[in-house]
């Protein structure tokens, strides 16, 4: 079994534990600092890397070590409190809570979760935007109701540049769905073209087959979230 590693995340570092009893180490939280993890902990034997969610302070490096092929865990803190308060552990520190994390991947062993693909996270990540223009709008139009003169024209045109970068955003959306559905669709249409070609006990030709098809129904629902 390899070794469990605790990742204390903070908004400017991470502090990090390989093991429970192992010497913590801090490391600033950005690219450079995120890389020289990643690079270290692909050699390693790792078990799994153990987060918690801190409000997208720990993304960077949960996803970068997902693509790496790391196991990386993210937990809610109260659990993870909770597991500390019932091994006598009350203090709270950096430092401490890192090889708290350790211990608790070593003990709990939570389950990865399936990770997004790249494009699932800008999808993601558009979607939100979108739904943070179109409260700003809505905001907006609540405060039209009752303003007058000068202020009445500001917000038609602030409204008007709000609603132009929802159609940009609706525009990206479509464009990335509609491209995952092209590729979805030639991987189908070229195996059946393929299947065609060979013996039907071929098993390439099957497992491309069946690999399109699971492209396909990933694509539709992508875009059902949408």
């Amino acid at each position: 079994m390899g070794v469990c590693i605790g990742v204390d995340v903070a908004k400017a570092h991470l502090d990090c534990a390989e093991g429970p009893q192992a010497r913590v180490k801090r490391l600033p939280n950005t690219p450079a600092g995120v890389r020289r993890l990643v690079q270290r902990w692909t050699k390693l034997d790792v078990d799994r890397v153990i987060l918690e969610s801190t409000g997208q302070y720990e993304r960077r490096l949960f996803e970068a070590l997902a693509d790496a092929g790391v196991s990386v865990v993210r937990v809610n803190p109260v659990r993870v409190r909770r597991f500390a308060e019932g091994m006598g552990v009350l203090a709270k520190n950096d430092a401490l809570d890192a090889r708290i994390l350790a211990l608790f991947g070593e003990k709990v062993e939570p389950a990865e979760r399936p990770v997004k693909t790249p494009r699932e996270r800008i999808l993601r990540d558009l979607a939100s935007r979108r739904r943070q223009l179109i409260g700003m709008v809505t905001a907006e139009k609540n405060r039209l109701e009752h303003a007058i003169g000068w202020s009445a024209r500001d917000i038609r045109s602030l409204v008007r540049v709000l609603e132009g970068r929802v159609e940009r955003l609706d525009g990206e959306i479509n464009r990335l769905v509609a491209k995952r559905a092209s590729m979805a669709s030639w991987l189908t249409d070229s195996a059946s073209t393929f299947s065609a070609s060979f013996a039907p006990s071929t098993r390439r030709w099957r497992v491309l087959s069946e690999f399109a098809h699971v492209v396909a129904d990933a694509s539709n629902g992508c875009s059902g979230e949408i």
